[in-house]
């Protein structure tokens, strides 16, 4: 029946779309008949429309359980349908495009969209670096491009599939067609428009030979609402327009946009049942679907003020006080969440604090450069002319091409980038896990009760002239609290999981009273220890909190003055016994005080 189709397709080539001859109709048949015999049968669904006002109970299944739901129109499944086989056939044409994306992405190639049985590849007779706005790659200009694929390079994928045809090859020579030689400007899958011609300045002037009007077709034309224009082709002409001046507006940004883009959407709406008010002019079969009553209007400002306070170190309780906005509010935009559905399903809201984008460091070979190699390689560029024109050593584009050439000869950008990336994030072992001399050594003196940074120093005085065998503190720290730790982990404090670290910039003292005055600001007569008092204080905590005691050290003379506090273990306890000793003491001895930046300090500035 393809086979059929396809024969009767190429004996109808060149006539008009509306053409009704019989070839031409047989075309059709076949196509309806091979549809419908190849996947429509097996997907049948049979509607029953019930009484107006009458509904139906049914069960639902999903992956994750069941429910009911109540329907006016319920549909059985057809005579011959088979939802299993009916799923293997469109999967297998996602799988043929899967291959085919998987085939264009290996060969460097870039694709502009992949709809449900076709895909827009870039490609130019030589290959290389196609200028293209938003595209990945850089021209050595700046221009932004894509990394277009040879005519040969993509008759190769064809050569590919070919393999897999089951059909008679000389009535259906190839699985991938190629339809049109042109360029396209994509939005999306469903929403394209393609030239034909490779001159890009020439769609200015040109009608597109085909659009994608996929979900456009029920609104009105919005030039003449109640009456659709459409041309030979059966196509929209408000679509064609609308692409037409998006071409228009890639040359001359300042193009003012059409009138009609300001109005709302019109569509067409079927009514049942309208009866007309006898003051109505006449019954209505068209309405307007204009915009309803407006929703809440999105927090998108505070959500992003939330980001900016979150990234300063701000908690999620205080800035969400600060915006005027629920904690739950603040906690659902940090972490994200899923919301269930009546009917089984479940949607996902991303959080909108993201983890920060790794830079790759400038030593490294980038995308952009990878690419400019490989479109120099193609034109036969020496290695050192490009290396010139990348600033980068010869060696180093010598290497690039040894390394990340496949093994039929052809150096392919995407591919090359993506293995230079596996080989970056390859898990390397702990030196303590190689080296059984130092781990012995580590074990040995956590077992005695040994700190990691006197353990860090002594390995520097073991081996002073090995520094494979001198370890810093924080990588002990790591190789202790790490899963698959080689140690047995026998620290003082006991400790089986480590604090979590406080970035620099967000250490706020809290409770102390601002502005503090910094220690750097202490004057030079009392930092030199040359006068007599001035004093420092701490407060101990005994254990479990339940004792406590203050202690005062004179500068100069080293004296230590310990204040008892006894049941008085709060901030204003210890700011009257602190009064009660300075006011004892000659008038000459009391100058000035030094405290620990603690919160136990009480909040006072006097």
């Amino acid at each position: 029946m393809i086979e059929a189709r396809q024969e009767a397709k190429t004996q109808a080539r060149g006539h008009d779309a509306q053409c009704r001859c019989g070839t031409c109709r047989l075309q059709a048949f076949l196509k309806v008949l091979a549809n419908a015999g190849s996947y429509g049968i097996f997907a049948e669904m049979v509607r029953h429309e019930l009484a107006r006002g009458s509904c139906e109970t049914v069960e639902v299944h999903t992956g994750t359980g069941r429910f009911d739901a109540k329907v006016s129109a319920p549909e059985e499944p057809g005579e011959f349908c088979f939802p299993p086989i009916a799923a293997c056939i469109t999967g297998a044409a996602r799988l043929m495009l899967t291959l085919l994306e998987r085939a264009v992405e290996d060969s460097g190639g870039s694709w502009m969209f992949c709809d449900t049985d076709s895909m827009a590849i870039a490609a130019t007779k030589a290959g290389g670096l196609l200028a293209c706005p938003g595209g990945p790659h850089r021209l050595p200009d700046g221009t932004e491009s894509v990394k277009a694929l040879s005519y040969a390079e993509v008759d190769a994928i064809r050569e590919r599939f070919r393999r897999l045809n089951p059909y008679d090859q000389a009535k259906v020579p190839d699985l991938l067609k190629q339809e049109i030689d042109g360029t396209c400007l994509a939005i999306s899958a469903k929403r394209y428009a393609i030239w034909a011609t490779n001159d890009l300045t020439a769609i200015v002037s040109l009608a597109p030979v085909k659009i994608s009007q996929h979900g456009l077709g029920r609104y009105l034309d919005p030039v003449s609402p109640g009456r659709e224009r459409r041309n030979d082709k059966g196509e929209l002409t408000w679509i064609l327009e609308a692409w037409q001046w998006i071409a228009r507006a890639m040359v001359d940004p300042d193009l003012t946009m059409p009138e009609w883009v300001a109005q709302s959407p019109w569509g067409q709406v079927r009514l049942a049942g309208f009866q007309r008010p006898s003051q109505q002019a006449s019954p209505l079969e068209v309405v307007v679907a204009g915009s309803g009553r407006p929703g809440v209007e999105p927090l998108s400002q505070q959500r992003a003020e939330f980001v900016r306070l979150i990234a300063q170190g701000v908690s999620n309780t205080e800035a969400c006080r600060t915006l005027g906005v629920n904690r739950r509010t603040g906690t659902r935009w940090r972490f994200g969440r899923s919301v269930p559905s009546p009917r089984g399903s479940v949607r996902l809201y991303p959080p909108v604090i993201t983890k920060p984008v790794v830079v790759l460091s400038p030593r490294f070979l980038s995308e952009n450069e990878r690419a400019v190699i490989a479109h120099e390689h193609d034109r036969g560029t020496t290695v050192r002319a490009t290396a010139m024109l990348l600033g980068r050593s010869p060696s180093t584009v010598s290497r690039e091409l040894w390394r990340n050439t496949d093994p039929a000869g052809v150096y392919r950008p995407a591919l090359a980038h993506r293995l230079a990336r596996d080989r970056r994030r390859r898990h390397r072992l702990r030196r303590l896990a190689c080296d059984g001399v130092l781990r012995e050594f580590v074990q040995q003196h956590l077992d005695v009760r040994w700190s990691p940074e006197q353990i860090a120093a002594t390995l520097r005085l073991e081996w002073p002239d090995d520094p494979r065998r001198q370890l810093s503190t924080e990588s002990l720290y790591q190789a202790l609290y790490t899963r698959d730790t080689v140690l047995v982990r026998s620290l003082r404090t006991g400790r089986h999981q480590r604090r979590p670290h406080q970035r620099g910039d967000s250490r706020r003292p809290r409770g102390l009273p601002q502005p503090m005055r910094s220690i750097e600001q202490r004057p030079a007569h009392v930092a030199d220890r040359l006068e007599v008092g001035h004093f420092e204080g701490d407060l101990i905590m005994g254990a479990s909190n339940r004792t406590a005691i203050a202690t005062l050290v004179e500068r100069s003379s080293r004296n230590v003055t310990l204040v008892h506090l006894g049941a008085q273990r709060t901030a204003a306890g210890l700011s009257g016994s602190l009064v009660d000793v300075f006011g004892a003491m000659p008038p000459g001895l009391a100058r000035s005080l030094t405290w620990d930046q603690a919160r136990r300090w009480p909040v006072t500035s006097t």
